[in-house]
């Protein structure tokens, strides 16, 4: 009797399912059991087989190497995903998922966020197509779209592979109001989409044009139309008016004379105008809002009149007086980004001065009504943005010069950031601007800061 237990739990399980790839695996189910629900399910019900006293388990929808590496990290203290390439690392995501090694699952996400940039760049895609219907996946989900799309979505709009985009995982990004593209490309791409997955109706009695709106109908009432020129619109958009209704082409033709958005069409927010910036510490979204600060508004417009030009990172160009100073003075007009230690909190300041950061002992040059300085509590919204205006009759204080050198605003120092590499730290002590960008006076920590170069648009 205690053969035929010993027996029973320990179960060979076959993986596999091309001839080639088939193998068998003995292993102890109380192992498995403990550590996946979901083995703890499969072999508590009818799931296995068991003959001449053996238990066995069929799994062929997982690879040999996959299940092999499964059972590497269930029997090993250190388990070193860097020996597998990140195809390998993906295989191994889809399996945890499935089987619930939840532990595994997220080693696994914030491996390839931390250590496979690039590659999920490249990759973004079949990526998508992977995590997005997987809701255990959402620490890469986000990643891929709030660090990868929403800073440059020619990277998936682009892409020979955006064809093949799953419906739910396109409809998904359609309906992001912060892509960093142009309503029309948005357009465009739509349609060849469209156009190259009408093969998928199996119906071929229904014209073109119909297979198409059958195709899109999901999709269309996600289109910003009102931010698409009359231009545009008679270009790319009128040639697919057929699958369009009348009441979007009538409303978009009283537009065109009134400039007004019709009531109806104004519950889809517009997207955030599209903007490029270089940058490793904030988002488009964050340069929009700080264009509409530097042009005295508080909200983002449907346009940034801006051009951000990256002239200096600390982590790459040297943290020190010399290098500052050879790249920022007379860059005329700058913004500061400083992302502080040990939180996800970004600082900043707007000098507007053609001098740029030239040293200058109680230099009138210093002198600015239009310096600000603003704070954002993370880098994912803007709900929680502060921005903070020189004081009236303090302008003599807006830009000083830090005894210790480095940008540094106001005379508290309201905001400071430190050029010494020894010394990696910054002040806020709100003196000379209307208010702290910090809950209270601090010495901080940063990780890295840059110095933007603020260029105004000719057109």
């Amino acid at each position: 009797m205690k053969n035929i237990i010993d027996n029973l739990n320990i179960v060979t399980i076959q993986v596999g399912d091309d001839y080639a790839d088939i193998q068998m695996f003995v292993v102890n189910k109380l192992v498995l059991q403990e550590k996946s629900a979901y083995f703890a399910a499969a072999f508590s019900n009818k799931w296995t087989t068991i003959k001449d006293d053996k238990c066995y388990f069929r799994k062929p929808n997982i690879s040999a190497s996959v299940f092999e590496a499964l059972l590497r990290y269930l029997n090993t203290d250190v388990f070193d995903l860097s020996v597998y390439d990140p195809s390998a690392c993906l295989d191994l995501l889809i399996a945890s998922d499935e089987m619930i090694f939840d532990d595994l699952l997220e080693k696994v996400q914030t491996y390839l966020i931390e250590h496979e940039k690039l590659w999920l760049e490249t990759m973004i895609i079949d990526v998508l197509n992977i995590i997005v219907p997987r809701p255990a996946c959402f620490q890469l989900r986000n990643y891929c779209i709030n660090e990868i799309v929403e800073r440059d979505a020619r990277l998936l709009f682009e892409s020979p592979k955006f064809s093949l985009l799953e419906e739910n995982v396109l409809l998904l990004l359609v309906g992001n109001d912060e892509l960093n593209i142009k309503e029309i490309d948005i357009w465009k791409n739509l349609i060849r989409w469209g156009l190259d997955n009408i093969n998928n109706i199996s119906d071929r009695n229904i014209d073109e044009c119909k297979l198409l709106q059958q195709t899109l109908c999901k999709f269309l009432p996600l289109i910003r139309f009102f931010q698409i020129s009359p231009n545009e619109f008679d270009r790319y958009v009128r040639p697919y008016e057929k699958i369009l209704s009348e009441k979007l082409l009538e409303e978009y033709s009283q537009f065109r004379f009134t400039g007004i958005i019709p009531i109806t069409n104004r519950i889809i927010e517009p997207r955030l105008p599209p903007l490029r910036i270089e940058s490793k510490i904030i988002k488009p979204k964050h340069a929009a809002l700080i264009s509409s600060w530097i042009n005295g508004k508080s909200e983002i417009g449907q346009s940034v009149p801006y051009t951000f030009k990256r002239i200096y990172r600390a982590s790459t160009d040297g943290i020190s007086g010399k290098a500052f100073h050879e790249k920022c003075d007379r860059a005329g007009p700058t913004i500061i980004l400083v992302k502080s230690s040990g939180s996800e909190q970004i600082l900043g300041g707007y000098n507007p001065l053609k001098n740029g950061w030239k040293r200058g002992w109680f230099s009138s040059n210093h002198q600015t009504d239009f310096a600000f300085i603003f704070s954002f509590d993370n880098g994912r919204n803007l709900s929680n943005a502060k921005i903070s205006r020189i004081k009236e009759n303090a302008k003599h204080c807006a830009l000083v010069d830090h005894p210790w050198d480095g940008p540094c605003f106001g005379a508290g120092p309201d905001l400071w950031v430190s050029i010494n590499c020894s010394k990696k730290i910054g002040q806020v002590v709100n003196d000379t601007y209307e208010m702290g960008i910090k809950d209270h006076d601090v010495f901080f920590y940063w990780d890295d800061w840059e110095v933007f170069q603020i260029i105004k648009n000719k057109y």
